[in-house]
């Protein structure tokens, strides 16, 4: 995405100098919702632990006060399932983490979007940028 906008900045920049300099245009990330952070945050967790447990196995146990220094009954079937375990918390963490990305790309001119990814599900093309400039009454010097 970083180099998307910076391609259009560019473009920018270069045929339209008299509407934009560089510093009017800007760009960002938009923060994903709240609770996909959680989600990832909670899975990122839970496979640490479980590598905490694979390194240190059984006497891990001890530490945690409310199981009384004893396996849960569960830890049976984990132990005898590791490596599927192990790649139900990557690809756990994994789909987590991709809810972070929102897919966001959106050009504003005066504080309105005049294209949007998340609206039209792909990226602007170089004739999507001057169609929504001229139809906001901004033409480029030369093309």
């Amino acid at each position: 995405m970083r180099k998307n906008f910076l391609e259009l900045r560019k473009f920018l920049l270069t045929y339209y100098p008299d509407a934009f300099s560089a510093e009017n245009i800007s760009g960002g990330l938009e923060k994903p919702p709240q609770n996909a952070v959680y989600i990832s945050q909670a899975a990122g967790m839970m496979q640490m632990v479980a590598i905490g447990f694979a390194f240190f196995g059984d006497s891990l146990w001890a530490m945690i006060p409310f199981y009384g220094g004893q396996p849960p009954p569960w830890w049976g079937a984990v132990k005898e399932n590791k490596v599927a375990v192990m790649c139900f918390l990557f690809f756990a963490s994994s789909a987590a983490n991709s809810q972070l990305n929102t897919g966001a790309f959106e050009i504003e001119l005066d504080g309105e979007v005049i294209f949007s990814r998340l609206e039209t599900g792909r990226m602007p093309l170089g004739q999507d940028v001057i169609q929504a400039l001229a139809t906001n009454g901004i033409h480029s010097r030369s093309l």
